[in-house]
């Protein structure tokens, strides 16, 4: 199943060239890829699991983790 096979580091670059925006506010400034389950909870690199967005929403997204 494709969304089990875990990502290059070329794949994820090809990745966020592809999308080109953030999936959350549409900028197409400092665009990275994020995990929606984080590693520690068993979260990995499958295209289920990968957003991407820019730098603001992801810090965003992880402020809220630690409140």
């Amino acid at each position: 199943m494709i969304y089990q096979y875990i990502l290059s580091e070329r794949q994820k670059q090809k990745l966020k060239e592809a999308i080109g925006i953030c999936e959350m506010c549409g900028s197409s400034s400092n665009i990275v890829i994020h995990r929606i389950r984080r590693a520690n909870q068993g979260g990995e690199y499958t295209l289920r699991n990968l957003m991407v967005i820019c730098e603001d929403c992801h810090k965003q997204i992880h402020s809220r983790e630690f409140k």
